[in-house]
């Protein structure tokens, strides 16, 4: 799996898809082959991360990334068990339960931290429905940003998306002024994109590359 900004829409395709590999403390009543099911009211299960934020939920996209993980990660031998599930399933159960999950830890690919709402949206497949152009009518207060004051993590993750396509003409950056009314989208931060000929489809592939770069620690 890809990890850079633009390559989001593609990520949470692969995440809805086939089999995501979780961990759980070792069990003795477990062996090799095993069914391992979730029921409805249990606690969860799996093996639970702490970093400053709270908690969060390793998850790995192959068992070899799991056996990688572990063995980078120093964990004991035979201190936990590799389980698969459905991806769809961990995206809804991870996602309602309000944890982040952490996919690829300690892996030679880039580790990636998913929120709650994302995994919802994947689950739900929200998050790949195109959304028309934004037309709101409200009034906010906005500065222009001068280009040496452009966040780099988001202009990063947003210019990514926008050197692939043509569409795009003109780019500004607007930030709310302390004490302003924010925008509808509730973001500090507001691009103005000029698009010819105007697509909502790619218009989506921005959004969703960008919403990454303004996620603390995605």
């Amino acid at each position: 799996m890809q990890r850079g900004p633009s390559a989001m829409p593609q990520l949470c395709r692969e995440l809805g898809e086939g089999e995501i590999f979780l961990l759980i403390p070792y069990r003795p009543d477990l062996e090799l082959g095993d069914a391992f099911q979730l029921e409805n009211g249990m606690e969860s299960p799996f093996v639970c991360l702490q970093d400053e934020k709270g908690e969060l939920i390793p998850i790995f996209s192959s068992e070899a990334r799991a056996q990688e993980g572990l063995a980078k990660g120093n964990a004991p031998p035979n201190s936990m068990h590799i389980v698969s599930m459905p991806a769809i399933q961990v995206m809804e159960v991870l996602g309602k339960a309000g944890v982040r999950a952490v996919l690829n830890k300690s892996c030679s690919t880039p580790q990636f931290i998913l929120p709650p709402d994302l995994m919802c949206d994947i689950a739900s497949g929200k998050v790949f429905e195109p959304h028309g152009l934004e037309k709101d009518n409200v009034e906010v207060a906005l500065d222009l940003l001068d280009p040496a004051d452009y966040p780099t993590k988001l202009v990063q993750a947003a210019f990514e998306v926008l050197r692939k396509h043509r569409n795009f003409r003109v780019v500004w950056i607007f930030r709310s002024p302390s004490g302003a009314a924010v925008a509808p989208s509730g973001r500090a931060y507001q691009f103005l994109l000029l698009m010819e000929p105007r697509d909502p489809v790619i218009y989506h592939e921005f959004n969703l590359g960008h919403r990454r770069g303004q996620r603390p620690g995605g």
